[in-house]
């Protein structure tokens, strides 16, 4: 699942505003779904949060895969996060 909504996001990360709210209330009272999703999800809002407010601490907050997949969505260069 994550591949298909990582492409999503890398074709699209300027409309997530718009389609992240609509992922949200649909897997909303979908139990086996929401859990299948949990990660694409996560990846997705951190994105957006990243997206309002460039802060490194939205990335940081996800686990190390997640945040390389983040990362790549949005662009940055990998290289900066390792100068630290």
């Amino acid at each position: 699942m994550l591949g298909v909504l990582g492409q999503d996001l890398q074709s699209s990360v300027y409309g997530l505003e718009t389609w992240l709210p609509a992922w949200q209330k649909a897997l909303a009272n979908q139990e086996g779904l929401r859990k299948e999703f949990e990660v694409p999800m996560r990846i997705a809002e951190a994105v957006l949060s990243y997206r309002r407010k460039p802060d490194e601490r939205v990335l940081l907050a996800l686990a190390a895969e997640e945040r390389e997949v983040a990362r790549e969505i949005l662009g940055l260069d990998e290289d900066a996060e390792n100068q630290d």
